[in-house]
């Protein structure tokens, strides 16, 4: 929209110049141009025309570029958790997260997804059977999406 208010725009100031220079002699509120046999008569002043000219390209400026349609929404995706596992196995939370984020890279391809580390929580149980004590982790994290 904003293409054709500003070309539109252009158009008519060059008109209104043409009218306002070409007009060898005409009485007040008539506009009569003559070029190369053909002449038209015009009731309208040459300033109104440029006038109006500058007016429409000055608000071509307020209209956007080219309106698309919105498109998919952007999906709400859920915080992810890896359960309680086991310690001692050196593992942190882009083990658990990073798996998950590539899923969600796939699934919503229209998308960035970003992941967002969460602290990890620790707990201690008592193993049953050893009597053992076992520190556990829950790694999680958060993917937020937004448009590409």
């Amino acid at each position: 929209m904003n293409r054709i208010s500003f070309y539109l725009g252009i158009a008519l100031i060059i008109v209104g110049l043409a009218t306002w220079y070409l007009r060898p002699s005409s009485q007040p509120g008539k506009f009569k141009i003559s070029v190369g046999g053909l002449t038209i008569e015009v009731d309208v002043p040459a300033f109104f025309i440029v006038a109006v000219g500058v007016v429409l390209m000055y608000i071509s400026t307020t209209f956007p570029d080219s309106i698309k349609p919105p498109g998919p929404p952007v999906p709400q995706i859920p915080e992810y958790d890896s359960g309680w596992v086991d310690g001692g196995k050196n593992r942190s939370t882009r083990d658990y997260c990073d798996p998950q984020w590539e899923i969600y890279k796939k699934q919503y391809p229209d998308f960035t997804i970003e992941k967002i580390e969460l602290p990890e929580e620790t707990r201690t149980i008592d193993k049953s059977i050893t009597d053992l004590r076992v520190q556990q982790y829950k790694y999680r994290c958060k993917f937020v999406a937004s448009r590409k």
